[in-house]
């Protein structure tokens, strides 16, 4: 459990835009930054809203995205933090001119990987918090309070969140991320 081990910043609120893909990103670098040696630092997810949209990438800013698109990015920018690049999406619902500022920047990523599987996902996880693709579009998730959410409770299987995993483990056999 990553947040046990302080690697973890507070939950954020995309608010009215469709920016999950963003702020999945921005956790995972946040957590890779401290576990590496870093402070705790809030990165700005309005960076990658803002300065990832493409057709090439298919980050549609608040319409939707993709977290490894904005590896891409960050490979060869900087990640700003969110003082520097305030998240205003949120209230508008839309997207905002670029305003990437590399003088500012903290951190880049140097690497990134896509697994798919149990097994790969535990290997990884234990490694630093990981990005995940979910199928979120049902009450029993959007209204979720706590235990493990089983195929049993009627989750649907069209991914269309991005979360991020802090941890995992076994409670009564079942095991749960």
């Amino acid at each position: 459990d990553w947040r046990s081990q302080g690697a973890v910043t507070p939950v954020k609120d995309q608010g009215g835009c469709g920016s999950c893909w963003a702020f999945s990103s921005i956790e995972a670098i946040e957590s890779a930054y401290i576990i590496n040696g870093g402070q705790e630092t809030i990165m700005a997810p309005q960076e990658l809203v803002d300065c990832t949209l493409s057709p090439v990438t298919e980050n549609d800013g608040c319409s939707g995205g993709w977290y490894f698109w904005s590896y891409d990015w960050l490979a060869d920018n900087y990640t700003m933090t969110e003082s520097d690049y305030p998240y205003t999406s949120g209230n508008t619902g839309k997207e905002t001119a670029c305003q990437y500022d590399e003088a500012k920047g903290v951190t880049k990523v140097s690497s990134y990987g896509k697994t798919f599987g149990t097994s790969k996902n535990l290997a990884q996880l234990y490694q630093q918090p990981l990005n995940v693709a979910v199928a979120a579009g049902n009450n029993v998730f959007m209204n979720y309070s706590g235990g493990i959410i089983t195929a049993d409770e009627g989750c649907p299987t069209q991914i269309d969140h991005a979360i991020v995993a802090v941890g995992y483990g076994v409670e009564d056999g079942v095991q749960y991320y």
